[in-house]
């Protein structure tokens, strides 16, 4: 049974980075932005396996799922941002969006794109103000 839940987390991990792939790869949205609507969308399309991947207490501290640290390499290629803010700002902002997946994933609420678009832009140049207010101009 262990192997089994280990495979299925396993392949539910694969499927996630292909959501993150497709987001980043189509240029919609900036590389930044592109991780955490791939996180929501996972959330709504994927809403049990998105509750086995990150709403279980199966892990302990930061997703270990590789998009932690290519969010926080993302950041790091702006102007203004040192690694420590990068990564709190990561945490900060993984929150936020990790909120938004949450209710969508157990049907407590219903976003539109356009929706959480605006949600996560608002989020991120609030938390940049905050930040970092000396970055280059832009929405990673």
């Amino acid at each position: 049974m262990e192997h089994l839940k280990t495979a299925v987390i396993t392949q539910a991990t694969r499927l996630y980075r292909e959501f993150v792939e497709c987001a980043t790869g189509d240029e919609q949205y900036p590389p930044y932005k592109a991780r955490g609507m791939a996180y929501i969308r996972f959330a709504k399309e994927e809403s049990e396996l998105f509750q086995l991947l990150y709403m279980s207490k199966r892990r302990e501290g930061m997703p270990d799922d590789g998009d932690w640290d290519a969010s926080i390499d993302v950041l790091m290629g702006y102007d203004g941002i040192s690694p420590e803010t990068a990564k709190q700002f990561q945490f900060e902002m993984w929150m936020f969006v990790h909120g938004i997946a949450a209710m969508i994933a157990t049907g407590y609420m219903s976003f539109s794109e356009q929706e959480i678009s605006r949600l996560l832009s608002d989020a991120f140049l609030g938390l940049k103000e905050l930040h970092w207010p000396t970055a280059q101009e832009g929405t990673p």
